[in-house]
């Protein structure tokens, strides 16, 4: 008579499908990527032409505009998507955490960590940033730093504006040198008597873009993808045109209105280096947003 084993009666063809499975399997663990970066939103800026620059009736040559803002011409710049805020604390100390670097801003270590942000921090944005580590971000994100002409079409649309929201600055809408003193620095940066600090993104509804874009005007400068070049037909060349210097765009909560306009243009080494130390290298008031 027939007797059943008490054992598991497998067949031969379901233990080589389990195999490859678990092959598989072990395969997708081992090959997994970091953990997704905290969720910003992100919006669409419609492909189109736009002036970028200034003219010689947006202010006097040398004061409020920058030479190197002029020509103003017209540029044509295709659709893309850009974040609608500020890079956070939160979300570049997941970039650190995932990714093993230990640039961190130099503020954090003198707020008592050097290893994470002041407490309370994780909407306001990041900054002391250099542009490798920019670039960096933007790339583990799944994007890409915006170049100079898309962040200038998304900070002021089609028509020339010289602010995100019009041509008047009105003190208060945005986190620059004029409002920002009611923002406190964390503990320990008392000693360097800065007039103001960085606020939670989006926390000025009023700096806003025409296409819905936060604090273009105030709060941190941003980096973009774009090293440094005179405009076509500017014949105020200068010693940066060699393309090292690369370009910050936007103003900041230690920005006078007069340089929070759209079209103004900062350029600065992408780090101050060295880059295998910790601390500070780049500027407390440098941060950057992401495109696509």
């Amino acid at each position: 008579m027939h007797r059943e084993s008490k054992g598991l009666n497998v067949h031969p063809t379901f233990l080589i499908f389990l195999a490859m499975q678990l092959l598989t399997g072990c395969a997708f663990l081992h090959l997994a990527p970091h953990a997704s970066p905290l969720t910003t939103e992100m919006v669409r800026v419609p492909g189109s032409w736009f002036l970028m620059g200034s003219t010689e009736q947006d202010g006097r040559i040398g004061f409020e505009i920058g030479v190197d803002e002029l020509p103003q011409q017209r540029r044509y710049v295709r659709a893309f998507s850009m974040d609608r805020t500020e890079v956070t604390e939160a979300q570049y100390l997941q970039f650190l955490e995932a990714t093993g670097s230990k640039k961190y801003p130099g503020y954090w270590k003198e707020a008592g960590r050097a290893d994470h942000f002041p407490e309370g921090y994780d909407h306001y944005p990041v900054s002391d940033i250099d542009w490798f580590d920019a670039v960096a971000y933007c790339r583990w994100a799944g994007k890409r730093l915006p170049s100079e002409a898309e962040w200038e079409k998304a900070a002021r649309g089609t028509d020339g504006r010289l602010y995100p929201w019009g041509n008047r600055f009105e003190p208060g809408r945005a986190n620059t040198l004029e409002t920002s003193a009611v923002y406190q620095s964390p503990e320990g940066q008392a000693s360097y008597e800065v007039k103001g600090w960085k606020a939670p993104v989006g926390s000025h509804p009023d700096d806003i873009s025409p296409y819905g874009v936060y604090d273009m005007a105030g709060n941190v400068k941003e980096w973009t993808a774009t090293g440094y070049q005179s405009y076509p037909g500017n014949t105020f060349k200068t010693v940066k045109d060699s393309g090292t210097f690369k370009i910050i765009r936007g103003g900041s909560y230690l920005t006078e209105a007069v340089f929070a306009r759209t079209a103004a243009r900062l350029a600065v080494l992408p780090t101050i280096g060295p880059r295998e130390t910790d601390g500070w290298h780049s500027d407390y008031t440098y941060g950057f947003r992401c495109a696509k």
